[in-house]
């Protein structure tokens, strides 16, 4: 038996945490395997857009196929049983070509698409592509068993959190989340090659050159500490898929983690949580870890404004915490509100003044073609940015992602998605796949340019 484990580009390139983890565990339950991120068949040149037809977009609109004929010469080198291929709605078309060629080259292996998938796309997915299976989320915890599955010609009902196919129907199996993620193994980060994942990320992010002022030994170090968010914004679709749980590991084997990179010579470590926060007490415990250790390490995360007090803010930033990321969306209450943040805009104001106040560098997202949006409230987001002199500011345009709040209520809520936009994902991304009671398509579009455009440091 012998396992490939593939994930799609994406931009600005990022490490692929999916196969990091099941790598690891493919090596405890000593199954062979390849794996290739095909971030690093895709130049800087290739990666480009033009912001003028894509505002902030995650992924290249259109992969190069030369990175598919690549990996075509590439996977023909070997057999496979099982291949493992990690892709995302916004390079949608782009997976399904890469599978296609994968059976080409090897028409017996078995195939699953693992990624945040919802029910709708992965119906569809397992209606028309040649694939057997959809793993969901958490595959760290069903991988091995659907692998084995799958090359036994086993029965896939029961693994968690999969979808497939049986006697003509597609099979959505319960989703679980175990509540202790210190289980996971340490993501196998000696699989990933030298293709600039950090220096590519942080430029975008502006912070390179804090990063040369204080020593930016090469790559940053990304850890994933927690899982999930319990709030129901009407546009996360991540939320939904973990069926608005919050999880996190212990700061005993986070900072376990944080040390070891810091052993191999990484200062700067990114937490790729979606709120790091969320439990206070561990995010004190994890600052009291890395000061009790001594760890000299510098570190950033994403959490909510009201999910931070002045203690807290203080404790973090002299643990090493040189950057904040909050979702501001938009300086308007109503919109807010409109939108289920759960949050008022005083209290988003406090917490970036505290951020600020503690010599911490401050990164916010603001969103375009939310409910009740219109240029007047466009207009005061553009006046509160410059208010609270944000350094770097991220624009994008709202997604409508299937089975998210936004998709699913879209009548009630006044927006109405422009069909399913993911099966033309590759000219889409990063534009308006929606238009509102409030705002047109095209005047979303002209909003996310005029907003860019009104702010001096906004990343693009």
């Amino acid at each position: 038996m012998k396992v490939l484990l593939l994930h799609t580009p994406t931009r600005p390139k990022c490490p692929p945490f999916p196969f990091m983890y099941v790598a690891s565990l493919l090596r405890q339950a000593g199954i062979p395997f390849d794996a290739i991120d095909l971030n690093g068949y895709v130049s800087a040149e290739e990666m480009a857009t033009d912001p003028r037809s894509s505002i902030n977009a995650p992924f290249p609109l259109r992969p190069p196929e030369s990175v598919i004929d690549s990996c075509r010469v590439a996977v023909s080198k070997d057999q496979y049983d099982v291949a493992i291929v990690y892709g995302y709605y916004t390079n949608y078309n782009f997976t399904h070509r890469l599978i296609q060629a994968l059976k080409e080259v090897h028409p017996h292996m078995r195939v699953a698409v693992e990624g945040t998938w919802d029910d709708l796309a992965s119906e569809i997915m397992l209606s028309t592509w040649p694939i057997d299976a959809v793993i969901h989320v958490e595959p760290e915890f069903c991988a091995i068993q659907l692998v084995r599955q799958l090359v036994s010609l086993g029965d896939l009902q029961g693994i968690p959190n999969v979808s497939f196919r049986a006697n003509g129907s597609v099979i959505h199996n319960p989703r679980e989340f175990p509540d202790c993620l210190d289980e996971l193994p340490l993501p196998a980060y000696d699989l990933i090659p030298p293709v600039g994942y950090a220096k590519e990320r942080i430029a975008t992010l502006k912070l390179l050159e804090y990063m040369k002022k204080t020593g930016y030994p090469g790559d940053v170090y990304w850890i994933i500490s927690s899982r999930g968010c319990r709030y129901k914004c009407i546009f996360c679709h991540n939320s939904h898929m973990y069926c608005n749980t919050w999880r996190g590991r212990s700061a005993q084997s986070t900072v376990d983690e944080m040390e070891m990179a810091r052993s191999q010579g990484r200062k700067f470590i990114g937490f790729h949580d979606e709120f790091f926060t969320y439990d206070m007490d561990r995010a004190f415990q994890i600052c009291d870890e890395i000061l009790e250790r001594g760890i000299d390490v510098e570190w950033t995360c994403i959490t909510r404004p009201d999910y931070v007090t002045p203690e807290l803010i203080s404790k973090m930033r002299e643990a090493g915490c040189y950057s904040m990321f909050y979702g501001v969306e938009c300086a308007s209450q109503k919109v807010l509100d409109a939108c289920r943040k759960h949050i008022k805009l005083e209290d988003i104001e406090t917490a970036l003044r505290l951020t600020r106040d503690a010599g911490m560098t401050i990164r916010t997202g603001l969103i375009v073609g939310l409910p009740k949006q219109t240029l007047k409230e466009i207009d005061d987001t553009i006046d509160f940015v410059r208010k609270m002199e944000l350094e770097m500011v991220n624009v994008t345009a709202l997604t409508c992602y299937p089975d998210s709040p936004v998709w699913k209520e879209g009548d009630q809520l006044g927006v109405r998605p422009l069909g399913r936009w993911w099966e033309n994902s590759e000219s889409l991304s990063g534009r308006p796949s929606l238009e509102t009671d409030w705002m047109s398509y095209k005047e979303i579009l002209e909003a996310i340019l005029y907003l860019a455009a009104s702010i001096e440091d906004v990343l693009l």
